[in-house]
């Protein structure tokens, strides 16, 4: 199982490859470094490692950025909901996945100086989002300190085993995910030209 990610902050100099620098290796996994930056002490780690089964994606967001993620996944009979990571939004919306047909293919989305501006969950049937906003617009004048940042997209077949990433009390910080290794794992992170 790989660690990619998280993703979020537009902080340059802390981008890293998920399989270089600090990586460690372990038993069948491979823990990249954070990537992004801007988190602080009011950051909190959060970590899904080794579920299956996802069903539902709760996400809160206002323009321009995500202010919290939570999942359901499927445990027996029942839905077990993740804690919410980050804060509300003007925006409430829900992903429901029609499990167990259908799972979890890539994310992918853009960064801010914030945190994470968009995302959008792509599944083997559907594409759903982008929730947040595509694209930094300064005429919305958000928080002042929202700027364009990188595009991040992770894709990983069938082999999605949660997320993990930083939040605080407001925002979705970072956001990563535990993926198999293999051919079809892809992680691309690609700046964009600042307007």
């Amino acid at each position: 199982m790989i660690k990619v990610g998280p993703y979020g902050g537009t902080n340059p100099s802390s981008v890293r490859s998920p399989f270089g620098g600090n990586s460690t290796f372990g038993s069948n996994s491979v823990f990249g470094s954070p990537f992004g930056g801007n988190s602080d002490c009011s950051s909190k780690a959060w970590d899904e490692k080794g579920v299956k089964g996802l069903s539902r994606i709760y996400i809160c967001h206002g323009y321009g950025v995500i202010n919290s993620i939570q999942t359901g996944y499927v445990e027996g009979n029942s839905i077990v909901l993740s804690e919410k990571h980050g804060g509300n939004g003007s925006r409430f919306d829900t992903v429901t996945l029609d499990y167990p047909s259908e799972f979890l293919t890539g994310i992918n989305g853009h960064t801010t100086s914030s945190g994470i501006g968009s995302i959008t969950f792509v599944t083997n049937q559907s594409t759903y989002g982008p929730f947040g906003s595509e694209k930094y617009n300064p005429a919305a004048g958000v928080f002042g300190s929202v700027k364009p940042g990188e595009m991040y997209v992770i894709t990983f077949g069938n082999d999605f085993f949660g997320f993990h990433g930083y939040s605080n009390d407001s925002f979705l910080e970072k956001i990563g995910a535990y993926v198999k290794p293999s051919l079809t794992t892809c992680v691309g992170i690609k700046s964009e030209p600042t307007v």
